[in-house]
């Protein structure tokens, strides 16, 4: 989601370009920090699955 409204946002210019000299940066950069955040809470959302799912699969194995 955030990706193409990115694209939508900077038009034809690269966005090292577009963060140098376009117009209504306030936007693009919001988006980015949305894209950040949704990327970490992926990570997050992972490693919690991958923890909690080697969790369960050596339950009752190791002792506590």
């Amino acid at each position: 989601m955030f990706e193409k409204t990115l694209v939508r946002l900077r038009g034809d210019l690269d966005e090292e370009s577009f963060l140098r000299g376009g117009e209504r940066v306030g936007p693009y950069l919001s988006c980015l920090a949305g894209c950040r955040l949704e990327r970490e809470m992926r990570d997050w959302c992972l490693r919690t699955a991958r923890t909690l799912s080697e969790r369960t699969a050596h339950a009752g194995r190791e002792p506590r």
